[in-house]
Protein backbone atom coordinates (compact mmCIF):
# COMPACT_ATOMS: atom_id res chain seq x y z
CA UNK A 1 0.00 0.00 0.00
CA UNK A 2 1.31 3.68 -0.94
CA UNK A 3 1.78 6.26 2.25
CA UNK A 4 -1.54 7.29 3.11
CA UNK A 5 -2.09 11.22 1.41
CA UNK A 6 -5.36 12.58 3.53
CA UNK A 7 -7.24 11.73 6.30
CA UNK A 8 -9.23 9.21 4.88
CA UNK A 9 -6.66 7.21 3.59
CA UNK A 10 -4.62 7.49 7.01
CA UNK A 11 -7.61 5.86 8.63
CA UNK A 12 -8.01 2.88 6.42
CA UNK A 13 -4.45 2.33 6.86
CA UNK A 14 -5.01 2.37 10.90
CA UNK A 15 -7.51 -0.08 10.89
CA UNK A 16 -5.22 -2.62 9.11
CA UNK A 17 -2.71 -1.93 11.25
CA UNK A 18 -5.06 -3.06 13.93
CA UNK A 19 -6.15 -6.11 12.40
CA UNK A 20 -8.75 -4.64 10.05
CA UNK A 21 -10.74 -7.04 7.95
CA UNK A 22 -10.18 -10.32 9.91
CA UNK A 23 -10.77 -8.33 13.39
CA UNK A 24 -13.79 -5.61 13.69
CA UNK A 25 -12.40 -2.71 14.91
CA UNK A 26 -15.51 -0.42 16.86
CA UNK A 27 -14.08 3.32 16.61
CA UNK A 28 -16.28 6.06 15.82
CA UNK A 29 -15.12 8.61 13.46
CA UNK A 30 -15.13 10.84 15.74
CA UNK A 31 -12.52 8.87 17.86
CA UNK A 32 -10.35 8.39 14.92
CA UNK A 33 -10.24 12.61 14.33
CA UNK A 34 -9.46 12.97 18.04
CA UNK A 35 -6.41 10.66 17.80
CA UNK A 36 -5.46 11.70 14.87
CA UNK A 37 -5.41 15.42 16.09
CA UNK A 38 -3.53 14.28 18.87
CA UNK A 39 -0.57 12.37 16.92
CA UNK A 40 -0.48 15.40 14.64
CA UNK A 41 -0.07 17.95 17.15
CA UNK A 42 2.92 15.50 18.59
CA UNK A 43 4.39 15.60 15.60
CA UNK A 44 4.71 19.37 15.17
CA UNK A 45 5.96 20.05 18.79
CA UNK A 46 8.30 17.18 19.27
CA UNK A 47 9.54 15.76 15.95
CA UNK A 48 12.17 17.48 13.92
CA UNK A 49 10.30 17.22 10.19
CA UNK A 50 7.59 18.24 11.87
CA UNK A 51 8.29 22.24 12.30
CA UNK A 52 10.15 24.56 9.49
CA UNK A 53 12.23 27.67 10.74
CA UNK A 54 10.59 30.92 8.94
CA UNK A 55 10.43 34.30 8.62
CA UNK A 56 7.12 36.17 9.92
CA UNK A 57 6.41 39.93 8.66
CA UNK A 58 4.45 42.35 10.61
CA UNK A 59 3.77 45.85 9.92
CA UNK A 60 3.23 48.32 12.64
CA UNK A 61 0.29 50.55 12.29
CA UNK A 62 -0.98 53.55 14.00
CA UNK A 63 -3.49 51.62 15.55
CA UNK A 64 -1.19 48.50 16.61
CA UNK A 65 0.98 51.24 17.93
CA UNK A 66 -1.81 52.97 19.99
CA UNK A 67 -2.51 49.58 21.25
CA UNK A 68 0.46 48.49 22.40
CA UNK A 69 0.60 51.70 24.60
CA UNK A 70 -2.72 50.80 26.25
CA UNK A 71 -2.47 49.05 29.40
CA UNK A 72 -4.26 45.80 30.93
CA UNK A 73 -6.09 46.22 34.09
CA UNK A 74 -6.13 43.20 36.89
CA UNK A 75 -8.59 43.19 40.01
CA UNK A 76 -6.36 40.63 42.35
CA UNK A 77 -7.88 39.54 46.12
CA UNK A 78 -6.23 37.61 47.93
CA UNK A 79 -6.68 35.32 51.84
CA UNK A 80 -5.15 34.46 55.10
CA UNK A 81 -1.60 36.14 55.13
CA UNK A 82 -1.93 38.31 52.76
CA UNK A 83 -4.73 39.24 52.59
CA UNK A 84 -5.83 41.87 50.40
CA UNK A 85 -9.30 43.18 48.95
CA UNK A 86 -9.66 45.20 44.89
CA UNK A 87 -5.89 45.11 44.76
CA UNK A 88 -5.60 46.83 40.96
CA UNK A 89 -2.46 45.85 38.82
CA UNK A 90 -1.72 47.22 35.49
CA UNK A 91 0.06 45.37 32.49
CA UNK A 92 0.90 47.38 29.34
CA UNK A 93 -0.19 45.86 26.27
CA UNK A 94 3.12 45.56 24.57
CA UNK A 95 2.63 42.73 22.40
CA UNK A 96 1.28 41.79 19.04
CA UNK A 97 -0.52 38.62 17.96
CA UNK A 98 0.98 35.71 16.34
CA UNK A 99 -1.04 33.07 14.68
CA UNK A 100 -1.62 29.42 16.06
CA UNK A 101 0.90 27.86 13.77
CA UNK A 102 3.86 29.78 15.05
CA UNK A 103 5.57 27.31 18.06
CA UNK A 104 8.55 29.40 19.11
CA UNK A 105 10.05 32.95 18.30
CA UNK A 106 13.74 33.03 17.96
CA UNK A 107 14.69 36.88 17.21
CA UNK A 108 12.88 39.85 15.77
CA UNK A 109 15.74 41.66 13.44
CA UNK A 110 16.69 45.32 14.30
CA UNK A 111 14.84 48.06 13.38
CA UNK A 112 17.44 50.20 12.08
CA UNK A 113 17.20 50.07 8.50
CA UNK A 114 21.71 49.86 7.66
CA UNK A 115 20.88 50.54 3.91
CA UNK A 116 19.84 54.26 5.17
CA UNK A 117 22.90 55.89 6.13
CA UNK A 118 23.24 59.66 6.61
CA UNK A 119 26.90 61.39 6.38
CA UNK A 120 27.38 61.80 9.77
CA UNK A 121 26.60 58.05 10.63
CA UNK A 122 30.03 56.31 11.84
CA UNK A 123 29.37 53.35 9.30
CA UNK A 124 28.90 55.73 6.33
CA UNK A 125 32.72 57.64 7.64
CA UNK A 126 34.40 54.22 8.13
CA UNK A 127 33.33 52.96 4.59
CA UNK A 128 34.26 56.60 3.09
CA UNK A 129 37.47 56.90 4.52
CA UNK A 130 38.28 53.06 4.36
CA UNK A 131 36.73 51.95 0.73
CA UNK A 132 39.29 53.54 -1.44
CA UNK A 133 42.49 52.06 0.18
CA UNK A 134 41.19 48.39 0.13
CA UNK A 135 42.09 47.65 -3.06
CA UNK A 136 45.14 48.29 -2.16
CA UNK A 137 45.10 46.41 1.24
CA UNK A 138 43.94 43.14 2.70
CA UNK A 139 40.15 43.32 3.50
CA UNK A 140 40.42 42.06 6.76
CA UNK A 141 41.23 45.11 8.48
CA UNK A 142 37.73 46.15 6.73
CA UNK A 143 36.37 43.02 8.84
CA UNK A 144 37.97 43.61 11.78
CA UNK A 145 36.71 47.00 11.95
CA UNK A 146 32.87 45.90 10.99
CA UNK A 147 33.03 43.31 13.88
CA UNK A 148 34.49 45.98 16.74
CA UNK A 149 31.00 48.23 15.46
CA UNK A 150 28.88 45.16 15.91
CA UNK A 151 30.60 44.38 19.27
CA UNK A 152 29.97 47.89 20.61
CA UNK A 153 26.07 47.86 18.82
CA UNK A 154 25.76 44.90 20.75
CA UNK A 155 27.26 46.27 23.91
CA UNK A 156 25.73 49.65 24.03
CA UNK A 157 22.27 49.03 22.52
CA UNK A 158 21.43 45.32 22.53
CA UNK A 159 18.91 43.49 21.34
CA UNK A 160 14.75 43.87 22.11
CA UNK A 161 14.15 41.74 24.15
CA UNK A 162 11.15 39.75 23.53
CA UNK A 163 9.25 36.93 25.29
CA UNK A 164 6.76 34.61 23.39
CA UNK A 165 4.48 31.96 24.60
CA UNK A 166 2.56 29.55 22.40
CA UNK A 167 -0.51 29.09 24.47
CA UNK A 168 -0.88 33.01 24.26
CA UNK A 169 0.00 33.21 20.66
CA UNK A 170 1.48 36.89 22.30
CA UNK A 171 4.52 37.96 21.31
CA UNK A 172 6.20 40.25 23.77
CA UNK A 173 8.39 43.39 22.72
CA UNK A 174 9.67 45.29 26.01
CA UNK A 175 10.61 48.05 24.18
CA UNK A 176 9.43 52.10 24.15
CA UNK A 177 6.58 51.67 21.59
CA UNK A 178 7.39 55.17 20.02
CA UNK A 179 10.72 53.52 18.46
CA UNK A 180 8.84 51.74 15.81
CA UNK A 181 8.03 54.28 13.46
CA UNK A 182 4.47 54.38 11.37
CA UNK A 183 3.87 51.21 9.40
CA UNK A 184 7.46 49.63 9.90
CA UNK A 185 7.85 45.96 9.45
CA UNK A 186 9.24 43.59 11.97
CA UNK A 187 10.76 40.42 10.61
CA UNK A 188 10.05 37.69 13.49
CA UNK A 189 12.39 34.65 13.04
CA UNK A 190 10.55 32.31 14.03
CA UNK A 191 9.72 28.44 13.89
CA UNK A 192 5.91 27.35 12.71
CA UNK A 193 3.95 24.31 12.09
CA UNK A 194 4.08 22.32 8.66
CA UNK A 195 0.41 22.42 7.17
CA UNK A 196 -0.89 18.92 6.96
CA UNK A 197 -3.19 20.33 4.03
CA UNK A 198 -0.17 21.13 1.99
CA UNK A 199 2.54 18.91 3.46
CA UNK A 200 1.86 15.02 3.77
Amino acid sequence: MAAPNSKATLKEYIKRKLGAPVLEINLDDDQFDDRIDEALQYFHNYHYDGSIKTYLKHQMTDTKSAAMKGDEQFVENAAGTHDYANEIVKQQKNYIVLPDFVLAVMNIFPFNDKSNLNMFDMRYQLRLNDLYSLTSTNILYYEQVQQQLSLMQHVLVGRTPIRFNQHMNRLYLDMDVDSIYKDEHLIIECYRKLDPTDFT
